[in-house]
């Protein structure tokens, strides 16, 4: 079994372009916008600057992936055979708590834990993007610190603490938005807590 798996790389800058912006033609009289997800020709550029589409080929396949091009897309992608299958079998389980919103016996609105699991790799993800992308910069020596529990709301966005081995103090990233996926962070709201450990 075969795992195609698209990427953030177009063939040309004109393919993002139409990916992102759409494609306009001539209709009789009129102009007819089609396809697209809502972006204007200036926003690639940056996206391109920032790091988040690239044009050309991607440099970081992995072993024995058959790059292709997304034909109405200009965008790549590329298969791996039962890469996927294999690492998820190994792959360990994470307990975490799952906070719900549930109504209690007074009819008032609260939230409730229930137990939650997720992938090692998914954790993994997680915790090393929220220590390069946000909490780096601070002098934090990490060592001194436990693995970080996680919290989820309605696994809509969690919730990253790491407690001091020995003060109990604590350094939280909370309202952390994630790719269910791949545990990349979209965006996190703050981190708090004492940094003069």
């Amino acid at each position: 079994m075969s795992l195609m798996i698209g990427t953030s790389n177009f063939v040309t800058r004109a393919a993002a372009v139409a990916y992102y912006c759409g494609t306009t033609r001539q209709l009789g009289r009129h102009k007819v916008r089609s396809g697209g997800l809502g972006y204007k020709a200036s926003d690639i550029d940056a996206m391109i600057a920032d790091g988040s589409i690239s044009i050309g080929e991607p440099a970081d396949l992995p072993p024995g992936a058959v790059l292709s091009v997304i034909k109405d897309e200009g965008r790549y992608q590329y298969t791996v055979k039962e890469a996927k299958k294999s690492i998820l079998a190994r792959d360990s389980w994470v307990k975490c708590e799952n906070y719900v919103q549930r109504y209690d016996s007074n009819w008032n609105f609260v939230w409730q834990p229930e137990e939650f699991k997720i992938r090692r790799s998914f954790y993994d993800k997680l915790v090393e993007n929220a220590l390069k992308d946000y909490m780096s910069g601070f002098g934090i020596d990490w060592n001194q610190y436990f693995e970080p529990e996680i919290a989820f709301f309605d696994e809509i966005c969690c919730c990253l603490r790491w407690k001091h081995k020995q003060s109990d103090k604590e350094i939280a990233l909370t309202a952390i938005y994630y790719d269910d996926k791949t545990g990349d962070i979209y965006q996190a709201g703050h981190n708090y807590g004492n940094l003069e450990l």
